[in-house]
């Protein structure tokens, strides 16, 4: 992995606990303001720089620039209409993005250079949940760092797997 990467990493993880810790610290992005941590997902190779301002003790500022200066990116309604065919409208959705519930849908904005891999679970057929619950449908997002290569699956007798290994 790139060093400069590795260095962004560190700065957002360690931007991440001290807005957790403080709250004070306001995250521009192409010097709009946004919530890097709940709602912005940025596909770090995207950032060209980044730095951060502190005027005094109340004030501080991190700035994260883009390559190309534009933030394209996608919403969840978009991504549940694009990936999955199912309308909002039609019945509950949750989101889990990464492994995360998404507690507020509202301005979820997702880098559109994430590749973006998205499965549905619903509900209907869970017996042990009331059947006001079983209508649910979760929508479990993975946004991956690079393109996955296809599985490939080989059925056959034992001996000739293994002499194609």
């Amino acid at each position: 992995m790139n060093k400069s990467i590795i260095i962004i990493l560190f700065v957002i993880t360690f931007l991440s606990v001290s807005i957790n810790i403080f709250g004070q610290t306001t995250v521009f992005l192409n010097n709009k303001k946004v919530d890097l941590i709940n709602k912005v997902y940025l596909n770090f190779a995207r950032i060209d720089s980044c730095f951060y301002v502190k005027d005094g003790s109340i004030k501080k500022e991190f700035h994260i620039l883009t390559k190309g200066q534009k933030f394209n990116y996608f919403t969840l309604s978009y991504i549940l209409k694009q990936y999955t065919g199912i309308s909002n409208s039609k019945s509950p959705v949750l989101f889990k993005i990464n492994g995360r519930i998404i507690e507020d849908t509202t301005n979820v904005q997702i880098d559109d250079t994430y590749p973006i891999y998205v499965k549905t679970v619903n509900l209907s057929n869970v017996k042990y949940i009331s059947r006001k619950m079983r209508n649910f449908t979760i929508v479990r997002i993975n946004l991956g760092t690079k393109e996955k290569e296809p599985d490939i699956y080989i059925k056959g007798n034992q001996e000739l797997i293994d002499k194609i290994k």
